[in-house]
């Protein structure tokens, strides 16, 4: 049981001289890989969050291209058990535990190199044994379209900037903020002075 995502990178360039620091930057992904995995598990929060409400009808989750993972509800027996114990009416959450460990980074195995990287399975036996138990009806670990979407964005961002494209980006976040705020206090000052005259 493994899912497998790769992907081809191809690149249209304008400046045949930037080619050989592009293909150096192709051969080491693992910057790219540790943001996507942060990215990924934060992102889980949202995957757990569509399961609210949804045990008896459960719920797809919105995956890319045409496909769609599956939250089976649960069975009438179990629905009842639950409620019966006083857990609420949500999908893949009973105790939280499991929730936890998917949107928790350091309660994640993974592995990081320069051409691929592995993650996803729960560290803690019993949280892993709940992602295998569930798989057939409910995938726990799966990218979907905001996933996938983010894994495009920073190969896009890396490729462009290099290995500090964040930073870079804040960066230059923060000087079009500084640029907007500095107009709109001119802006003031304008209409301040001309409310004078």
């Amino acid at each position: 049981m493994a899912g497998i995502t790769s992907f081809r990178i191809t690149l249209a360039v304008k400046n045949d001289t930037v080619l050989p620091e592009l293909a150096a930057r192709a051969k080491d992904l693992s910057v790219v890989f540790d943001n996507v995995i942060g990215e990924w598990v934060a992102g889980n929060e949202r995957k757990f969050a569509r399961g609210m409400g949804a045990s008896d009808a459960g719920i797809d989750q919105d995956t890319f291209a045409g496909g769609a993972t599956r939250w089976k509800g649960l069975t009438e027996r179990y629905a009842k058990q639950k409620e019966r114990e006083g857990f609420p009416d949500w999908l893949m959450v009973r105790t939280g535990e499991l929730m936890n460990a998917m949107t928790t980074r350091d309660a994640l195995g993974e592995a990081i190199g320069p051409q691929q990287a592995i993650f996803g399975m729960p560290l803690d036996e019993e949280q892993a044994d709940k992602v295998i138990g569930n798989w057939g009806r409910r995938q726990t670990i799966f990218l979907d379209r905001r996933d996938r979407l983010g894994i495009e964005r920073e190969i896009k961002n890396y490729m462009q900037f290099g290995g500090n494209y964040r930073e870079l980006m804040f960066a230059q976040g923060l000087q079009a903020a500084a640029r907007r705020d500095e107009v709109k206090r001119m802006d003031a000052e304008f209409q301040f002075r001309m409310s004078e005259e």
